[in-house]
């Protein structure tokens, strides 16, 4: 759906427009200007017919005699060019000498605002402009070897600047004593062709002037698309007709898809497919169109006298108590400004056969079968969560682990929007389109598109909530658009507006170009200065600070939630998981997720959320830019493995180049004791304080610069932290360190340990 190109015309092939052909023409013709009442010498200009192949004009020994071509008209075009083709005699080829004989000719253009009242005349009005394009004729000089030739053959090509925008040129030719004449000419200027490429529109130009070389023109999109407002659509035109590149970014609007250089409703689906399931089901299934042109699109499957909507790609086939076959088609459909659109139908090859319903003491039989295996799954279950407390997850959104329910005090919004009526502004679903998925989660898509507000075209994020989410997805989804809706700071992510009147519920966000931080960070490893690094940090900070004077918290601060403007300041993004506190100052979850990596003890034992716990995470944070987007203790192989070790006292140590002030810090922000970590503010002093003194980040910190915090310290069989060969207390997560050969990862971890 979304074009955006940059010099993907490479120099196409231009395009010459000739204004006067010879070849075209047959040849020269009589019309042109021979008044001779001027000519001084032997012979005026004259039309010699005697080769018909090629007529020419013909002179000999003359001056201030001209030749005076028809006039032309040159309106809009920037440069003229003329191909002449001219014959001569060498004056030391005549039977005898002649000492004014010339082999020159010039060519001068006479160029008019109007259409010349006179048939022709030699002399330029006061309105016209006389000006030389050729001064001399670039004669071919004779071989030496051998008898030299009497006659010679030349080819100019002349050039005209239209600088005065003239709607007229007329050529004169001198031919300065000579014995010769013109054989062929050409006129003609350049243009660009037509062009159209990925839903761009760019008409026939003419070409820029030879002294400017190339000349940028705007396109237009086509029908039934619109821009997208990061750069401008033009077209690079160069002086001879070729386009040297196009940029620019279009895409089809709500409710149509790209087909070629089309904007069009949406096309058949695609790879039908059925597959038997148990029951006799029958389960459709089948890939959406090419190019959905929407990302709300409803697909009508029409079978056995009825037309079913829905807006997954699949579909069960219940069998009802007799056979049916049945012929199945399904057609995609969406909404443009209130009126359906419906794309061609595509039809199974085969027909659908559907089994009749099963006995009715077998689906008993099945249905007790199930009921206890549910039951047993139940109980084990249940063991398994009780004596873990914490089941691991897949860790695609950053370690997460389901929580456990527990009580709760503090302010939980069960539903964000209930009693709400200002959430944010509702925007209509057509006036959002998807341009490019980002990323596919299970809860989530998010997506580059376009929005159409208040008359102007943005790139926007656009959080797309599943069908397939949770419930407790869904209360994250909207807490995030009740949030954002109502903040505004420099340092968090700007709303752009929700769709929630209507499915699927959508969240638009300002486009951020430079991406997230932690993907940024890895990308420019070891480009940036230290006051750069502690830059984006003051700007997290500074979002966090305006978070909490607004008597909320985060719970998910981490480098990949935050985003980065053009201009490198940090956005925090992400407010999925951001909860209001309550009076105490305190929130505690009830169920849901947490990424224990980034999360304090207390958060991730007790569920309890503060400000104190988002200061945790943010040292985290500041550990994740110091180390250029680091994964938090790299690749242990689960949470719970972070968890044992934290509670351990063990900690993430320094690494390269990281100040001793900032670890220190960072440090401080691990404290166990809550109120022993340093609040919002005072990181924010501090780093302002950096920021002033550079000098106070020239010490760089080392694992081995912190050993003697804790050379007094020992594990609980007194052995020295030293001995890394002591620590079989430390079972699993010292186990996998070794099994794994993670001992210098370990050798560091152990000397950041926190007592």
């Amino acid at each position: 759906k979304i074009l955006i190109f940059t010099s993907l015309l490479n120099y196409l092939s231009s395009e010459k427009v000739y204004i006067f052909d010879v070849f075209k023409r047959k040849g020269l013709t009589e019309d042109w200007n021979k008044d001779n009442s001027q000519c001084d010498g032997v012979s005026s200009w004259y039309f010699d017919e005697n080769d018909q192949a090629s007529p020419r004009f013909q002179v000999c020994f003359t001056r201030n005699c001209f030749l005076e071509s028809p006039s032309y008209p040159i309106t809009s075009i920037n440069t003229v060019y003329a191909d002449a083709k001219f014959t001569g005699r060498y004056c030391n080829a005549l039977p005898k000498p002649n000492p004014d004989c010339g082999e020159n000719i010039t060519v001068n253009a006479i160029m008019l605002d109007t259409f010349p009242n006179t048939k022709t005349h030699n002399t330029p009005t006061e309105k016209e402009i006389n000006f030389p394009v050729m001064d001399d004729l670039k004669v071919p000089i004779p071989q030496k070897n051998g008898r030299p030739p009497s006659f010679f053959d030349a080819k100019e090509t002349i050039t005209y600047d239209n600088k005065l925008n003239k709607t007229f040129i007329r050529l004169l030719f001198d031919s300065k004593m000579g014995c010769g004449g013109v054989s062929d000419l050409e006129v003609y200027y350049y243009k660009c062709p037509s062009t159209t490429s990925s839903l761009a529109v760019f008409g026939d130009i003419n070409a820029p002037t030879y002294s400017e070389n190339v000349k940028e023109y705007q396109g237009k999109c086509v029908d039934n698309a619109f821009q997208v407002v990061d750069e401008p659509l033009t077209m690079k035109c160069l002086w001879n007709g070729t386009i040297a590149s196009t940029t620019g970014q279009c895409i089809c609007l709500q409710g149509y898809e790209k087909e070629g250089n089309e904007c069009k409703i949406p096309g058949k689906v695609r790879n039908l497919m059925q597959k038997s399931l148990d029951n006799g089901k029958v389960e459709l299934s089948w890939d959406p169109p090419f190019a959905k042109g929407n990302n709300i699109i409803t697909y009508l499957l029409t079978y056995g006298g009825s037309t079913k909507k829905t807006t997954l790609t699949t579909h069960i086939l219940d069998p009802d108590v007799e056979e049916q076959t049945f012929s199945v088609e399904i057609a995609a459909q969406v909404s443009v400004g209130g009126q359906l659109l419906t794309g061609e139908s595509s039809t199974f090859k085969e027909k659908i056969h559907v089994k009749g319903g099963a006995a009715l003491d077998m689906a008993i039989g099945v249905g007790v079968g199930v009921v206890l295996l549910v039951i047993i799954i139940g109980i084990v279950a249940f063991y398994i969560y009780r004596k873990k407390n914490l089941k691991a997850i897949n860790d695609d959104d950053g370690g997460k682990v389901e929580m456990k329910e527990t009580s709760t005090y503090g302010k939980v919004l069960e539903n964000p929007f209930e009693n709400d009526e200002n959430s944010g502004p509702e925007i209509n679903p057509n006036s959002l389109t998807i341009v490019q998925m980002l990323s596919n989660g299970k809860s989530l898509d998010i997506s580059k598109g376009a929005l159409l507000k208040n008359g102007e075209m943005k790139t926007v994020v656009i959080k797309t909530l599943k069908e397939t989410a949770t419930e407790s997805d869904r209360i994250d989804f909207l807490q995030e658009a009740s949030l954002v809706g109502k903040m505004n700071h420099t340092n968090i992510i700007k709303y752009e507006g929700i769709i929630l009147k209507s499915q699927p519920h959508t969240i638009a966000l300002e486009y951020m170009l430079n991406g997230t931080l932690n993907l940024y960070l890895k990308k420019h490893d070891m480009k940036l200065t230290n006051l750069q690094l502690l830059g984006m940090a003051r700007g997290v900070a500074s979002g966090m600070k305006y978070l909490n004077e607004l008597g909320f918290i985060h719970r998910d601060i981490a480098a990949r939630n935050v985003v980065l403007a053009d201009n490198g300041e940090c956005k925090i993004s992400n407010f999925g998981m951001c909860r209001e506190l309550d009076g105490k100052g305190c929130f505690m979850a009830k169920d849901g997720k947490i990424a224990i990596i980034w999360a304090a003890p207390e958060s991730a034992h007790q569920k309890i959320f503060t400000t104190a716990s988002d200061v945790w995470s943010y040292g985290i944070l500041l550990w994740e830019i110091m180390s250029y987007g680091e994964r938090p203790y790299w690749n242990m192989e689960s949470p719970a493995d972070v968890l044992e070790a934290i509670d351990q006292g063990y900690r993430l140590p320094p690494l390269k180049n990281c100040p001793r002030v900032a670890y220190d810090m960072m440090l401080e922000c691990w404290e166990i004791e809550h109120t022993k970590r340093p609040t919002i503010n005072e990181i924010l002093n501090r780093i302002d304080k950096w920021i002033d003194n550079p000098e106070e980040l020239l010490d760089e910190a080392t694992p081995d610069g912190y050993s003697s915090l804790y050379s007094n310290h020992s594990n609980k069989n007194g052995a020295d932290y030293a001995e890394i060969s002591d620590y079989a207390d430390l079972k699993s997560v010292n186990d996998w360190l070794r099994q794994e050969n993670r001992r210098v990862f370990f050798y560091n971890l152990m000397y950041t340990r926190r007592v």
